[in-house]
């Protein structure tokens, strides 16, 4: 729709309601949108009416094109025809709802009527006689401009089906005629990404229940060390915040070996006097590396 806006010169949110009418008189579903922009905008650029001047009588007109066995896009070829041929567009279709209503009487349809009528004005004699054909079948105030539209070739239907074979991808290849390198440039910018975009999302709907599962187990792991008694804790932190130092042959296994006896105090019922002990090893310890790890 952006593209068909900005070609056409319309506004936007005016075409999108027209061509959402036009989908809905002419039964359509949104896949044929883009025949219906395309076939509109090939015959606004074959004939000169504006586009939304076309959809309007399109919509308008429904109910007479479609007893013509025309297709949407047929129709706007036959309204271009219409215009280009100085017939009014409006007129010669109220003219074939008296017409279509004169075939039914006789078991025929619309199309098949249209064109015995149309052949039979083209070989009459006289203007008489072909004044008395179009009355007959489109009233007396039509007749005339249906005589008119018939000589003139407005009802050439192996035209419209030719145009409506032409039009499609007029929308796509008259946007990219007027695209400068820039403008493409941004264009293919845009392309990559929204191509980036749908990449980022498809990695993280793969990578969301692992970091779920590793944040459940650092959640679990955090309230298991809050729930410690505080002396414990204090080894912990005083451990891991000196094992680059401790880890040394002898120091380091008595370390190990203090953290571990400790535990076993605590589960033999020796309270916390044991961590005290132990604590205080591993802090001299600890200094003593030091030293040794600097020199």
């Amino acid at each position: 729709m952006i593209k068909f806006a900005e070609i056409n010169g319309t506004d936007i949110t005016n075409s999108t309601i027209s061509a959402s009418k036009a989908l809905e008189a002419y039964e359509l579903s949104t896949s044929d949108l883009a025949k219906v922009l395309d076939s509109t905008t090939y015959t606004a650029q074959s004939t000169g009416v504006s586009v939304d001047d076309l959809m309007k009588k399109a919509i308008e007109g429904a109910p007479q094109i479609k007893m013509l066995g025309l297709s949407f896009e047929e129709g706007v070829a036959l309204l271009g025809q219409f215009e280009t041929s100085g017939v009014d567009a409006s007129g010669a279709l109220s003219g074939l709802t008296k017409a279509a209503g004169t075939y039914a009487k006789q078991g025929k349809t619309l199309k098949e009527g249209l064109i015995e009528t149309i052949d039979k004005i083209k070989n009459t004699t006289s203007e008489t006689e072909a004044m008395g054909l179009a009355m007959e079948i489109f009233g007396a105030k039509k007749a005339p401009q249906m005589i008119d539209a018939i000589k003139r070739g407005a009802f050439d239907f192996q035209t419209f089906s030719e145009a409506a074979e032409n039009s499609v991808g007029t929308v796509s290849n008259t946007f990219e005629a007027t695209l400068d390198p820039i403008d493409k440039f941004k264009t293919a910018q845009n392309s990559v990404t929204l191509a980036m975009s749908e990449l980022g999302a498809a990695i993280a709907e793969v990578l969301a229940p692992v970091f779920e599962t590793l944040g459940n187990i650092v959640k679990s792991m955090a309230e298991w060390f809050s729930s410690l008694p505080g002396p414990v804790k204090e080894f912990y932190s005083c451990y891991w915040r000196n094992r680059h130092y401790c880890w040394d042959t002898s120091t380091d296994i008595f370390n190990i070996t203090s953290s571990s006896s400790c535990f076993r105090d605590i589960n033999r019922g020796n309270g916390y006097s044991s961590i005290t002990n132990n604590w205080n090893r591993c802090i001299d310890s600890s200094s003593n590396n030091r030293t040794r790890y600097r020199d």
